[in-house]
């Protein structure tokens, strides 16, 4: 089991190199994953679909299923860079303050 260091004692160089990763993330989940997921649960919602006139309930259920779960992956990854955000700040507040 890796343990991780708290981020307020990690250099700064460490905290951008993450945040940076994370954005990178948030990209690929957004364009691929999440976007992917709502147009499956647009196409289920359409008054003319392709395969039949009325989605079955399991059909939209695991729509909304996976639509909800994508959308989790995503906020969890959004706190995270929060996170990472608020500790960059914090050290360049410290380092302004030693400074000067």
């Amino acid at each position: 089991m890796v343990v991780e260091r708290p981020l307020d004692r990690l250099p700064l160089r460490q905290i951008l190199s993450q945040a940076s990763r994370i954005t990178h993330e948030i990209s690929e989940i957004t364009n691929k994953t999440f976007q992917t997921r709502l147009n499956d649960l647009h196409e289920l919602s359409r008054p003319t679909r392709k395969k039949s006139h009325f989605p079955t309930i399991v059909a939209l259920q695991n729509g909304v299923h996976h639509y909800e779960q994508s959308s989790k992956e995503l906020l969890a990854l959004l706190k995270s860079l929060e996170d990472h955000l608020q500790a960059i700040r914090d050290q360049a507040n410290r380092a302004r303050v030693e400074r000067g």
